[in-house]
C-alpha cells in the first residue's frame, strides 16, 4: 500500500496513460504496477479520468448504485436499483460527512471512501467536474456468455438477459442453485451413514459462488473443495473455547463428530439449526462433489454444451489435428498445450546455493490439460470478442471514455446508460450475427478433411471412418475403427433482442 500511494503521489497532477496488452485469447490486461483500474480496492479508488464533466441527474443515478454496491450492506448489490437508490439516500448524510464507521464496514472501504469524496464535493459544488470512473459488473458473466451461445432460455432468465424494470430485484444463479445443493448435500447425508453430518448441513450463497463460477471455466471436483477448504477456514488439532457452550447445545450425532475428528483437521460448516457442525476432508470432498453434479442436473444445457467442447477436443486429440477457432472479433486461435519435463539447475549466488526450476516443452501434446482447458478458453476468447467489438464500435461512434476488468464495464457515472445500451447490444450482435457454435463445428469437419479423413453421414449423424496405415501417427487406433463426430447443441429459445429490455445484464 505504501509503494502504491507514492506511485499514485508521483502522478497525482500529470495526465498519464496505462498501457494494455491482449493475451492469445484476446483478453486486454493492464500492463502497469501499483496503480490499475484492474488493480485491488486501493488502485482502483485513486484512479481518476484526466476529463470530466458536471454529474447530471442520469449520471447521479448512476453513481448511487455504484456507491451502494462498493459498501455492499446486507448484500444490497443484489437487490433493485431503486434499493440500491434508496439506500445511499437513506444514508446521505452519513456519506457527505465521510462518516468514519459506514467507510469501516464498506466491502471494498477505499472505492467507498473516494464514492464518498465525490459526494461530498458536489453536496458543496452541484458544478463539481466529476472524473472519477464507476463500474457495473455482468451477473456470472460465463453463464450468460454459453446462454447466449445456445440461446438457452433457463440460463437466459437466470442470468438476468430478460426484460427487467429497476423495480425488480436481479435473478441471482447462485441463491437459485443454493437450495437445489442444500437438499442434494442434505439428501445423500441421511441416505449414507458414513456420511451422517451431511444430513445437517446448510451452506450460504458465499460458500457456493466461487464453485458455481469457476465450474463454467470447468474447475475439477477437487478445484471445488480446495474453495471449500478456504472458505470454511480448517481448524486443527484443537477445538475452540468459544464454540464449547455451542457444543453442548448441539445434537449427540454433532458432539460424537467432533469428539471423533478431534485430531483431524476439520472445518466449520454451517447447520441447519442455526448451530455449527465439523467436517473433516472427506466430507468436504464428498459436498464438493455433490455441488459440482448439481449445477449439470439444474441446467442441463450446461451438461450438453460441456460435452460437445470436451468430446471435440477428444476427437481432435485422437485424430492429431489442430484444435483452433476464430473469435466473433476476427483473432483465429490454435489450442496446443505441450507437455514439460523440469530440470533443477543448481546456482550459486552469493555463496549461497540456489535451485532453479527450468521447465522445457516437449514435442508432445498435453491430453489432460488441453482437454481441461477447451471450455474456459473458448468462453474467454468470446467474453473477449465481446469487449473488443464494443472497443470498436466505441470509437467508430466517438463514445470514450471505457475502460474494463474483463466482464466489469466502466466509465464517467454520466455515461453509463450510454455504455450499458452499448454493451447489450454488442452481445445480442455477437450471437445473433456470428454464429460461433456452427463456424467452429464446421472449421473441426474441415479440419478432418484437409488431414484426408473420410466421413460418412449417416441416420443424421457424422462419423470418420479410416484405416490405421493410412496415418501412422494414429498408433493407438485400431486397425479400422469408426468414430462419432459430436453433434452441434440444439439450439434454444431465448430471445437475444429482448436482452435490450434487461436492467440487469451487468449491475
Amino acid at each position: 500500500r505504501t509503494i502504491t500511494l507514492e506511485v499514485a503521489k508521483m502522478y497525482e497532477k500529470s495526465k498519464f496513460y496505462l498501457n494494455t496488452h491482449a493475451d492469445w485469447r484476446g483478453r486486454i490486461y493492464t500492463n502497469s504496477f501499483f496503480i490499475s483500474y484492474q488493480g485491488g480496492d486501493l488502485s482502483v479508488s485513486l484512479l481518476n479520468f484526466w476529463n470530466g464533466e458536471p454529474i447530471s441527474y442520469e449520471g447521479k443515478t448512476y453513481l448511487y448504485i455504484y456507491g451502494a454496491n462498493s459498501h455492499n450492506e446486507n448484500n444490497i448489490s443484489k437487490d433493485s436499483f431503486e434499493k440500491r437508490i434508496e439506500w445511499v439516500n437513506k444514508n446521505y448524510e452519513k456519506i457527505t460527512n465521510l462518516d468514519k464507521d459506514l467507510i469501516l464496514s464498506a466491502e471494498n472501504p477505499f472505492i467507498f471512501t473516494a464514492f464518498c469524496l465525490n459526494m461530498r464535493e458536489i453536496y458543496n459544488n452541484p458544478n463539481f467536474i466529476m472524473k472519477t470512473p464507476v463500474f457495473l459488473d455482468a451477473t456470472c458473466s460465463g453463464i450468460q456468455h454459453l446462454a447466449g451461445l445456445m440461446k438457452d432460455l433457463e440460463l437466459g432468465v437466470n442470468t438476468n438477459l430478460l426484460p427487467q424494470t429497476e423495480k425488480e430485484i436481479p435473478e441471482d444463479i447462485y441463491s437459485y442453485l443454493l437450495s437445489y445443493i442444500n437438499e442434494a448435500i442434505n439428501k445423500y447425508g441421511k441416505e449414507n451413514v458414513e456420511y451422517n453430518m451431511l444430513s445437517f448441513v446448510k451452506l450460504d450463497r458465499k460458500h457456493i459462488k466461487a464453485p458455481i463460477m469457476t465450474k463454467v471455466y470447468n474447475v475439477t471436483k477437487y478445484g471445488i473443495s480446495r474453495q471449500l477448504y478456504s472458505i470454511l477456514k480448517g481448524e486443527k488439532n484443537f477445538i475452540l473455547e468459544q464454540e464449547k457452550k455451542a457444543i453442548e447445545e448441539i445434537s449427540k450425532d454433532l458432539e460424537e463428530n467432533i469428539r471423533t475428528n478431534k485430531r483431524k483437521t476439520r472445518f466449520i460448516c454451517p447447520s441447519n439449526d442455526g448451530g455449527k457442525i465439523y467436517l473433516n476432508g472427506k466430507e468436504i470432498y464428498k459436498m464438493a462433489e455433490i455441488i459440482n453434479d448439481q449445477i449439470f442436473v439444474v441446467f442441463p444445457s450446461l451438461n450438453v454444451i460441456y460435452n460437445y467442447f470436451i468430446n471435440m477436443t477428444k476427437l481432435s486429440i485422437k485424430l492429431d489435428i489442430p484444435l483452433n477457432w476464430i473469435t466473433p472479433s476476427g483473432l483465429q486461435i490454435t489450442q496446443r498445450y505441450l507437455k514439460q519435463k523440469k530440470r533443477i539447475v543448481s546456482v550459486n549466488l552469493f555463496g549461497k546455493i540456489k535451485k532453479i526450476v527450468i521447465k522445457e516443452n516437449e514435442d508432445k501434446l498435453d491430453n489432460a490439460r488441453q482437454t481441461h482447458a477447451v471450455i474456459p478458453n473458448i468462453i474467454h476468447s468470446l467474453d473477449a470478442s465481446h469487449l473488443i467489438n464494443l472497443i470498436k464500435s466505441a470509437t467508430k461512434d466517438n463514445f470514450h471514455p471505457i475502460i474494463s476488468v474483463h466482464d466489469c464495464f466502466g466509465t464517467l457515472p454520466n455515461k453509463m446508460k450510454d455504455l450499458d445500451f452499448k454493451v447489450k447490444k454488442e452481445f445480442i450482435d455477437l450471437y445473433s450475427n456470428s454464429q460461433f457454435l456452427n463456424n467452429f463445428h464446421q472449421r473441426f469437419i474441415q479440419n478432418i478433411k484437409d488431414n484426408q479423413f473420410d466421413i460418412i453421414d449417416k441416420n443424421g449423424k457424422s462419423f470418420i471412418c479410416f484405416d490405421k496405415g493410412r496415418n501412422k501417427r494414429l498408433f493407438d487406433l485400431s486397425p479400422k475403427e469408426i468414430l462419432e463426430i459430436p453433434s452441434l447443441p440444439p439450439e434454444g429459445e431465448l430471445n437475444l433482442n429482448l436482452i435490450l429490455e434487461s436492467k440487469y445484464m451487468i449491475s
